[in-house]
């Protein structure tokens, strides 16, 4: 069975809670003059239809039909593409920004790694990559933010929970930076410091 079985709930639990998460992600997009954008693990599509009305060139690529059912739903104007995304089919510095949200975590370390390069060989030389997930909480106030997260995530299918868990135990976010050599130009914490948005730049050869 796949994360797909929670497609259709998935916005109802979701989608106040990461609205602030994608409009900051929308303007870091803009602020650094991305035009053409690929959203890699984009799920029901909510990310790409508010990168669709600020006009920018978007593509959503996720492995569930259930997502992208869900997803060309809210928009049929938006390219949704059933693929996997550590191999895309695109060429080579095809996108300005590759954005991947909330998937990382979920992965082994060596599919983690696969989607990375992925991302790092579609998007253009000094384009960027958006990297949303969890992040280690320093202070109590985010232990406690972070206590209804691990819940849900308890909740998911047994190797998403072992990939979630070997993620956070390792160091979340910070170890995902020094392990996969990633150039990291920004951070952005939410909800005191749960969450975390880098910016990372594609520094190709």
């Amino acid at each position: 069975m796949s994360e797909g079985r929670f497609a259709g709930l998935y916005d109802a639990f979701f989608d106040v809670f990461l609205r602030g998460i994608q409009r900051r992600v929308a303007k870091i997009a803009a602020r650094h003059k991305c035009r053409r954008i690929v959203d890699l693990g984009c799920g029901t599509g909510s990310q790409c239809v508010l990168l669709h009305n600020k006009k920018f060139n978007v593509t959503g690529i996720d492995l569930s039909s259930k997502m992208l059912e869900i997803a060309r739903k809210k928009n049929a104007e938006i390219s949704f593409l059933q693929r996997d995304i550590t191999s895309t089919g695109f060429p080579d510095s095809h996108f300005d920004c590759a954005i991947i949200s909330f998937v990382l975590h979920m992965n082994s370390k060596e599919t983690e790694r696969k989607i990375l390069d992925e991302a790092k060989r579609i998007v253009s030389r000094n384009g960027i990559i958006i990297i949303t997930d969890y992040s280690k909480p320093s202070t109590w106030k985010g232990k406690i933010v972070e206590i209804p997260l691990k819940i849900i995530e308890n909740l998911a299918l047994e190797y998403h929970k072992k990939n979630y868990r070997r993620y956070m135990g390792r160091g979340a976010m910070d170890f995902l930076i020094e392990d996969n050599n990633l150039s990291v130009a920004e951070r952005h914490r939410f909800y005191s410091g749960v969450i975390e948005v880098i910016v990372a730049k594609n520094e190709k050869e």
